[in-house]
Protein backbone atom coordinates (compact mmCIF):
# COMPACT_ATOMS: atom_id res chain seq x y z
CA UNK A 1 0.00 0.00 0.00
CA UNK A 2 1.41 3.05 -1.11
CA UNK A 3 2.22 5.90 1.46
CA UNK A 4 -0.33 8.28 -0.21
CA UNK A 5 -2.72 6.21 0.19
CA UNK A 6 -2.33 4.78 4.41
CA UNK A 7 -1.77 9.00 4.94
CA UNK A 8 -5.69 9.15 3.67
CA UNK A 9 -7.15 6.32 4.91
CA UNK A 10 -5.55 7.61 8.34
CA UNK A 11 -7.51 10.96 7.77
CA UNK A 12 -10.13 9.78 7.11
CA UNK A 13 -10.29 7.67 10.45
CA UNK A 14 -9.40 10.75 12.66
CA UNK A 15 -11.85 12.57 11.14
CA UNK A 16 -14.61 10.25 11.54
CA UNK A 17 -13.46 9.62 15.27
CA UNK A 18 -13.35 13.55 16.10
CA UNK A 19 -16.82 13.69 17.02
CA UNK A 20 -17.39 10.67 19.28
CA UNK A 21 -15.19 12.09 22.59
CA UNK A 22 -18.32 12.53 24.77
CA UNK A 23 -18.99 9.07 23.63
CA UNK A 24 -16.31 7.42 24.66
CA UNK A 25 -12.88 9.57 25.32
CA UNK A 26 -14.32 12.13 27.74
CA UNK A 27 -16.70 9.49 29.28
CA UNK A 28 -16.71 11.55 32.63
CA UNK A 29 -18.58 14.61 30.82
CA UNK A 30 -21.36 12.31 29.63
CA UNK A 31 -22.13 10.73 32.66
CA UNK A 32 -21.92 14.38 34.42
CA UNK A 33 -24.21 15.50 32.07
CA UNK A 34 -26.74 12.21 32.16
CA UNK A 35 -26.58 13.13 35.97
CA UNK A 36 -27.97 16.45 35.68
CA UNK A 37 -30.52 15.65 33.11
CA UNK A 38 -31.68 12.90 35.49
CA UNK A 39 -31.86 15.71 38.55
CA UNK A 40 -33.16 18.32 36.45
CA UNK A 41 -35.28 19.79 34.00
CA UNK A 42 -32.57 19.72 31.36
CA UNK A 43 -33.48 20.29 27.86
CA UNK A 44 -33.26 16.70 26.51
CA UNK A 45 -34.28 14.50 23.74
CA UNK A 46 -35.73 10.85 23.80
CA UNK A 47 -32.50 9.95 21.79
CA UNK A 48 -29.43 12.21 23.57
CA UNK A 49 -27.43 9.37 25.48
CA UNK A 50 -26.53 7.77 21.92
CA UNK A 51 -25.43 11.07 20.30
CA UNK A 52 -22.25 13.64 20.58
CA UNK A 53 -23.28 15.31 24.22
CA UNK A 54 -21.56 18.47 22.61
CA UNK A 55 -24.75 18.61 19.81
CA UNK A 56 -26.98 18.83 23.57
CA UNK A 57 -29.27 21.93 23.99
CA UNK A 58 -27.34 24.07 26.51
CA UNK A 59 -24.14 22.55 26.07
CA UNK A 60 -20.89 23.70 23.66
CA UNK A 61 -17.55 22.06 23.50
CA UNK A 62 -14.23 22.92 22.19
CA UNK A 63 -13.79 22.94 18.66
CA UNK A 64 -10.31 21.32 19.18
CA UNK A 65 -10.51 19.22 22.46
CA UNK A 66 -14.10 18.69 22.43
CA UNK A 67 -14.43 19.34 26.02
CA UNK A 68 -17.41 20.89 27.68
CA UNK A 69 -16.86 24.92 27.52
CA UNK A 70 -19.69 26.00 28.35
CA UNK A 71 -23.60 25.00 30.22
CA UNK A 72 -26.64 26.75 30.10
CA UNK A 73 -28.45 25.48 32.72
CA UNK A 74 -31.08 28.32 32.94
CA UNK A 75 -34.75 27.12 34.16
CA UNK A 76 -34.05 23.62 34.23
CA UNK A 77 -34.95 23.09 38.00
CA UNK A 78 -38.14 23.09 38.89
CA UNK A 79 -40.08 25.52 41.11
CA UNK A 80 -42.20 22.28 42.10
CA UNK A 81 -39.07 20.68 43.40
CA UNK A 82 -38.63 22.86 46.14
CA UNK A 83 -35.02 25.04 47.15
CA UNK A 84 -31.36 23.69 45.40
CA UNK A 85 -28.55 23.63 47.34
CA UNK A 86 -25.39 24.08 44.67
CA UNK A 87 -22.74 21.32 44.79
CA UNK A 88 -20.11 22.63 42.90
CA UNK A 89 -18.00 19.38 42.95
CA UNK A 90 -20.85 18.06 40.34
CA UNK A 91 -19.20 20.18 37.92
CA UNK A 92 -15.62 19.04 38.61
CA UNK A 93 -15.49 17.01 35.52
CA UNK A 94 -15.51 19.65 33.14
CA UNK A 95 -12.28 20.33 32.94
CA UNK A 96 -12.34 23.32 30.48
CA UNK A 97 -15.60 24.86 32.02
CA UNK A 98 -15.51 28.48 31.50
CA UNK A 99 -19.15 29.39 31.41
CA UNK A 100 -21.93 27.73 33.30
CA UNK A 101 -25.29 29.83 33.72
CA UNK A 102 -27.98 28.92 36.19
CA UNK A 103 -29.91 31.85 35.93
CA UNK A 104 -33.91 31.48 36.90
CA UNK A 105 -33.36 28.70 39.29
CA UNK A 106 -34.78 28.13 43.00
CA UNK A 107 -30.95 28.60 44.23
CA UNK A 108 -30.65 28.81 47.85
CA UNK A 109 -27.63 28.31 48.99
CA UNK A 110 -24.27 26.45 48.52
CA UNK A 111 -23.58 22.31 49.73
CA UNK A 112 -20.06 22.50 51.73
CA UNK A 113 -17.90 20.43 50.73
CA UNK A 114 -15.57 19.43 53.48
Amino acid sequence: MGIKLQVTLAMIVLSLLNGWYCLGYWEEERVTLLHLKANMNFPNRVDEIRIDCCQWQGVECSNTTKRVIHLSLDSVRDWKLGDWYFNASLFLPFQELRNLSLSKNPLVGLIDNV
